[in-house]
Order: C-alpha cells, then structure tokens, then sequence
C-alpha cells in the first residue's frame, strides 16, 4: 500500500460528525496558502490562524502525541505529515518535547509546538498552553496519537469546543501487562471515555482494534488504517541481494 496522507485523513473525516465531513469534502480542491510559517510560535501568543471556512482551504489536522523521541508511533507521525501529494496542514504539538523529531518535522515546514509536561509546573501549564493553542488555531480535526495524549489532549479539545476528535491506537495490548502501570490505567480509563470524547477512533490494526473493543472502547467507533509505506523508496535490489548473497 503506497503511502499517502490526504486518503487517511479523507477516511478519518468520513467517521467524523456532519461538520468534519463537509470539511473534509473542500479539502479535495486546489491547495491553498498554508496558516503555519513552518517555524512555530509561542503558544501563548495570539494565534494569526485564519479559521477553514469551507470554501476550498486546506483541512488543518492537529496531532498531539505524547512526545517526538525515536519510535514507533513517532515514526509513522512523520511519515504521515511529511508524506507528498496532499493538501492536508499540519500541526504537530508535542506533550514533551522536541525529541528526534521536532527538528525533522521544523526542517519539512511543519509547524511544532512543544507542551513541555515533564515536570509538576509542566502539568499544570501544559493544558492550559493546549486549550489556547487549539482555541487560536481552530483546526479542522484533532488527532491523537497513544494513550497519554488520547487522554488528555482529548479533554482539552473537547474543552476547546472542538467536537472532531479522533483518538490513535498504536499498539496492540498484547503486552499492555508489561508496559507500565501508567499506562495500563490509561487504558482502562480511556475504554469508557471513548464513548464520550472522540468521533473516531482509529487503531493501526485488526487485532489492536477488536482487542480495545474487548475491552470496553466503543466498537461502533472503532476504525482500522494500516501504516502505510512509501513503495517508490522501498523496492528490490538485485545487485545489493547478490551482494549480500
């Protein structure tokens, strides 16, 4: 499957209320100028963000992830708001903080923004620093990626009066019992808040997602978008598998 942003997003909205969905039907024309100068901007300042209006503007995604360190999730995160031939905007917003990433992300134009929530002051501002930023920049739809942000970045959204909200599976739970207590709690608190704070939830695969279900995330909301990958980087070589033959 080649990899592609704007298709992902076309399908997400397509699970979002009637408003997201008409949005996500302008986002198909030409592309307009972006609302981000690629650099960031304090996120307590006033936001210069003119809102969508639906008249054929770029749909505006914010992802908020836990943090931009080197993994999994945040691979894909990349991919996705790096990937060609899409009309789609995005904004990247970092729980913690730049990580590996933040500076890829800068380097590709993408607007980054970082929360900082590692210590008790952090904590505290960093929702606050959230609702405003969502507040300012009125996004089109807000994506969520893992527990901690599904959580938090969820309410603050939901706060923010923004109702399009998809929350981002990316793991199985098949070893969820090994993973920290933290996140064990988070998953059982989020399985009876799904019901309530996203339109959409979204999980990387067919087992992740009926293993969610099982227990307790609303299975009517449950969708699956598998990772995709770029086949134009990724093809066979004959002269390095001789070689390596």
């Amino acid at each position: 499957m080649c990899f592609d942003g704007l298709p992902m997003y076309q399908e997400l909205t397509m699970s979002l209320d009637s408003t997201a969905q008409d949005i996500s039907q302008d986002a198909d024309s030409a592309a307009m100028p972006g609302r981000g100068d690629g650099h960031g901007t304090p996120l307590d300042a006033d936001a210069k963000v003119k809102p969508v209006n639906g008249q054929g503007q770029p749909l505006l995604v914010v992802h908020i992830i836990s943090g931009l360190g080197q993994g999994g999730a945040e691979t894909v995160l990349y991919r996705l708001v790096t990937a060609p031939r899409q009309n789609t905007e995005h904004i990247v917003v970092s729980m913690g903080d730049e990580g590996v990433f933040g500076p890829r992300l800068r380097q590709a134009g993408v607007v980054v923004h970082t929360l900082d929530m590692t210590s008790a002051q952090g904590v505290v501002a960093g929702p606050v620093r959230l609702w405003r930023l969502l507040r300012g920049v009125r996004p089109d739809v807000v994506q969520t990626w893992m527990y901690h942000a599904d959580l938090v970045g969820g309410l603050v959204t939901r706060l923010a009066g923004i109702r399009a909200v998809s929350w981002g599976i990316r793991n199985s739970g098949a070893d969820l019992a090994k993973s920290s207590r933290v996140s064990r709690v988070l998953a059982a608190v989020c399985a009876p808040l799904s019901r309530v704070i996203p339109c959409v939830v979204v999980a990387c695969a067919q087992n992740a997602a009926a293993r969610h279900c099982e227990w307790g995330y609303d299975r009517h909301k449950m969708r699956v978008v598998h990772n995709g990958y770029d086949l134009s980087r990724w093809q066979p070589d004959a002269v390095l598998r001789a070689r390596l033959r």
